[in-house]
């Protein structure tokens, strides 16, 4: 782990437990934005912010540092569906099943944090209109907070 932050490892942890539970489900994990949509069903990982103060003074000089990352869980189901429904189950399910990976399986990302909540959920809850025509898409962004205690 760096010594100025833990950012990019949390990111690519979470990126990496992604990348493990949906092997299976035909859903791209990304590190950024594909070039290509070649697949119905994407978690991308995008954004990292941090937040740092003094932890317990000593020779160490530690530090807390509060990482937040975010990802879109963006999920699109074609054809003549009547409502979003149907695809915001299924982004919204593959949400749930990252967020209980971190919440209970693997609580310090391998050690690498203290712990790791999802903090936040924003979605618009519908398909835009250009994309009606093909089918229905749903956008879950998501972001996760872990809090790390950086000693070196």
């Amino acid at each position: 782990m760096g010594t100025a932050t833990a950012a990019y490892e949390v990111k690519n942890a979470l990126y990496d437990a992604a990348s493990t539970l949906f092997a299976a489900d035909d859903v791209v994990v990304s590190w950024g934005f594909p070039i290509a949509r070649d697949f119905d069903d994407y978690v991308v990982f995008t954004g990292m912010r941090t937040e740092q103060e003094p932890g317990p003074m000593g020779a160490r000089r530690a530090r807390n540092e509060n990482v937040f990352i975010t990802a879109s869980f963006d999920f699109f189901r074609a054809g003549e569906a009547d409502d979003d429904r149907v695809v915001t189950d299924a982004a919204v399910d593959a949400v749930r099943r990252l967020e209980e990976y971190v919440r209970v399986t693997d609580t310090t990302l391998g050690g690498l944090c203290e712990w790791c909540f999802l903090e936040s959920i924003d979605s618009e809850g519908f398909t835009d209109m250009g994309m009606l025509a093909r089918g229905r898409q749903a956008v879950v962004e998501v972001v996760f907070h872990a809090f790390v205690r950086i000693t070196s």
